[in-house]
Parts: C-alpha cells; structure tokens; sequence
C-alpha cells in the first residue's frame, strides 16, 4: 500500500540539515523499540518555520508473517534525532491511524 503525509516545522527555528521520517507498525498507538519499521525515508532541509512539507505515496509492505488483528500505522519525523530542538524533543510523533491485518 501507499500512505503520505505532511510534516509542519511548529519549532521556533529553521529546521536545517537532513534527517528521516519512519512509518512503523504497532501493536497499540504509541510508538516502541518492538514496533516493525515499514519506510524510512530522507528529508533534505532546510525547513522554514511554519513551513510544511508532504509526501505522497510512499510504498509500505506489511510483512507476510505479520499475524492477522488490529494495529496502528505510526508516523515519526525526525526518528534519529538528528534536528535540534531546544528542548522540544519528543513532539515528533504523528496520531496514528488504525488499521487490520487480515
């Protein structure tokens, strides 16, 4: 499947370098070290403040041996932290959306 995104800079500062979004797979809403990652792409900055960014259509495969149930997709920017943000770390997770594995 495909999902896509957008990504606001709320900070007070240009978000500038490069750094990584990651879609994973959770069990519940909250993203973990046992979530499965499903895509991790590059964002080249600079990002302005305000300034948004989206992108569309990024393939994700669920994994095969994926046991059948209700999980969540969990979009996180920023995953390595790579982007100072005065303090504000932690406020990169996205409310994730529910989904079932057949």
């Amino acid at each position: 499947m495909t999902v896509s995104w957008t990504v606001k800079n709320q900070g007070s500062g240009i978000a500038f370098g490069n750094w990584y979004d990651q879609v994973v797979l959770s069990s519940d809403e909250f993203y973990s070290q046992n979530d499965i990652g499903l895509a991790t792409p590059l964002r080249n900055g600079p990002l302005a403040v305000n300034g948004t960014y989206t992108v569309n259509n990024q393939a994700v495969t669920i994994p095969a041996n994926t046991t059948p149930g209700s999980y969540y997709l969990v979009l996180r920017t920023d995953v390595y932290g790579y982007i100072f943000e005065d303090g504000l770390d932690g406020n990169n997770d996205a409310t994730p959306v529910a989904l079932t594995v057949n």
